[in-house]
């Protein structure tokens, strides 16, 4: 193992659930999981945070999406990825992306679990690397182009009004699948002449014919962008729909890697990308956003389920990427984030400022954290 004090000596993975099995849902036996339309939930949130520490004692932190069986990926860091980085330079975090992915690529494992805890490691090692260089990530990433970030509100309709007087850009709802559901929305909108409105479809439409119909409509009511049409494999689907509509279509919350974004963008299946940070981790999201810029595509990046760690990565790469759109903004983990950390992450006027200390510019307070905390798997001394 290397001498240099600055290698990396131990990596721990914190597996962490926040909250109580609920009453109502129809329970996988003898799980905290149940199936819906769309997907399998879990009645409590669900999360990995991966503290990687040097042997001079300095110590960045990443975050796995892990809405279920965040177990999986732990167990990944803790038997094959962990070990890998062992000993090794966490300024080098390109090359240990790359040495990660090619461990198991060419045995198909190039999505899915190993490329989550990738992503999760991944963003350890960018606030590691901001840390000993004792500057933002966002510095690190090519150049600090935003202080803050202009932002749209993930939210039901009944609290369109509150974040618009919050003075955020616009709003965007969920499972939309008839026109008739946005009219509260719209409703809510028309006090505020200069706020967008955008749908997210979360997969729903059964084909691209059904995606196209609706797509219209909801073009000709001044949409911004719709959002994931069609499921993530239907790349003919969705493009047939692209095609047809004038209003955008976004997508990439699903996608993990450079290669998810060219297969579609070869069937010019998208307008904007929406890669999540979390998902790919800023080393693989930094080369998707520079690759949809060189076809002409804009960036406006997903967060979904973040205990605020992948959540200022995400502002991070924002602020650096030249094809910024807009940023997402979930409230509900937003302020559910603050009571981990030890300084709040602050919204301004409907603004994003993103951290200027050293690294991502947040830290885990590990001791409210504790109680939460079910499982952790150390790699390391």
């Amino acid at each position: 193992m290397s001498s240099n004090p600055h290698s990396i000596e131990s990596i721990e993975c914190h597996v962490v659930k926040i909250g109580t099995k609920e009453d109502g849902p129809s329970y996988y036996p003898g799980t905290d999981y149940y199936p819906t339309d769309i997907c399998v939930y879990s009645s409590k949130f669900e999360q990995v945070l991966i503290a990687v520490t040097t042997a001079s004692g300095v110590t960045g932190w990443g975050e796995i999406q892990a809405p279920v069986a965040p177990e999986v990926p732990a167990t990944l860091v803790e038997t094959l990825l962990g070990p890998m980085l062992l000993g090794e330079n966490p300024q080098e975090v390109e090359g240990l992306w790359d040495r990660m992915y090619r461990s198991m690529n060419v045995r198909g494992h190039y999505q899915g679990f190993m490329i989550d805890a990738m992503a999760g490691l991944d963003i350890a090692l960018w606030d590691l690397k901001g840390k000993l260089l004792d500057v933002p990530v966002s510095s690190l990433l090519g150049s600090r182009r935003r202080e803050e970030l202009s932002a749209y509100v993930t939210c039901k309709a009944h609290d369109i009004r509150k974040h618009l007087e919050q003075g955020f850009e616009g709003v965007k709802i969920g499972h939309v699948t008839e026109i008739n559901e946005i009219e509260p929305a719209e409703s809510a909108l028309q006090e505020y002449d200069c706020a967008a409105l955008f749908v997210d479809h979360h997969w729903s439409m059964e084909s691209a014919h059904e995606a196209i119909r609706l797509g219209r409509q909801l073009e000709a009511a001044g949409v911004e962008f719709v959002e994931a049409p069609l499921p993530p494999e239907e790349i003919d689907g969705v493009a047939r729909a692209a095609s047809a509509l004038d209003v955008p279509v976004a997508l990439g919350e699903s996608l993990r890697t450079t290669h998810d974004f060219q297969l579609r963008l070869q069937r010019d299946a998208f307008d904007i990308a929406q890669p999540d940070i979390n998902r790919t981790g800023l080393t693989e999201g930094m080369r998707i956003a520079e690759f949809v810029d060189s076809h002409g595509r804009p960036v406006a990046p997903h967060v979904g389920g973040s205990l605020s760690i992948a959540m200022v990565a995400t502002w991070h790469l924002s602020s650096a990427i030249p094809n910024f759109l807009i940023q997402e903004h979930q409230p509900r983990r937003f302020e559910a984030s603050n009571e981990y950390l030890r300084s709040p992450i602050e919204i301004r006027d409907g603004m994003l400022p993103v951290p200027d200390r050293p690294g991502l510019g947040v830290e885990v307070d590990k001791a409210t954290l504790e109680p939460h905390i079910e499982q952790t798997l150390t790699v390391g001394q």
